[in-house]
């Protein structure tokens, strides 16, 4: 389902509430230093959407936001990260899934509001938002939950394997001080990229 409009505007960390005022039309994914170069705080996100059928409920699958969010539907949080100001809780590469009836839902226009925290050097903002049909929605989910959470943890592995692999050849043969190094630069590459996940 498409959304009627997707609007951004900026507030303090501090900010339990966007402001009234100064709201501005965006696409996603959106990165708010491209509107905003260098601003570290808080950027709410409003998504309005018309409901097709009160009867059915409906799939909200969201991408990421980074660093930190929350969100809600008309006024009902449905989550929210632990640390919404430094030290960020920093749950950027989490894909998030809800199902959503009534009475969150109601008749004709819904209002969607997502609170994100972000610092400028980790392209801050929100990822792509979907809306429709639970089984289209939660599908997107498993995909980018796989993409996302999974892939990494299956990367992480062969990394590691291979890393201790080249060690153990290093240390059995110490000549061979190429492999000793690929399995020092391997375990270090292992360590950044638990970053991602």
């Amino acid at each position: 389902m498409p959304f009627k409009t997707i609007e951004a505007v900026r507030s303090g960390w501090d900010a339990a509430a966007p402001p009234a005022t100064g709201w501005t039309s965006v696409t996603l994914p959106d990165d708010w230093t491209t509107r905003w170069p260098g601003f570290d705080g808080v950027v709410w996100y409003r998504l309005t959407f018309d409901r097709p059928d009160a009867a059915e409920p409906l799939g909200l699958a969201l991408n990421y936001w980074t660093l930190a969010g929350s969100i809600s539907v008309n006024g009902a949080e449905l989550g929210r990260d632990e640390f919404l100001v430094e030290p960020l809780t920093r749950s950027w590469n989490v894909p998030r899934y809800w199902q959503l009836a009534d009475p969150v839902l109601h008749a004709g226009t819904n209002t969607l509001l997502i609170r994100v925290s972000g610092l400028a050097p980790y392209q801050p903002g929100l990822g792509p938002v979907l809306i429709g049909p639970p089984s289209a929605t939660r599908a997107h989910f498993v995909q980018q939950f796989w993409i996302r959470r999974e892939l990494p943890v299956f990367y992480l592995g062969v990394t590691a394997a291979l890393g201790t692999f080249f060690f153990v050849v290093w240390l059995l043969r110490r000549s061979l001080k190429a492999y000793g190094w690929f399995a020092l630069m391997t375990i270090a590459w292992f360590c950044y990229s638990l970053n991602s996940w």
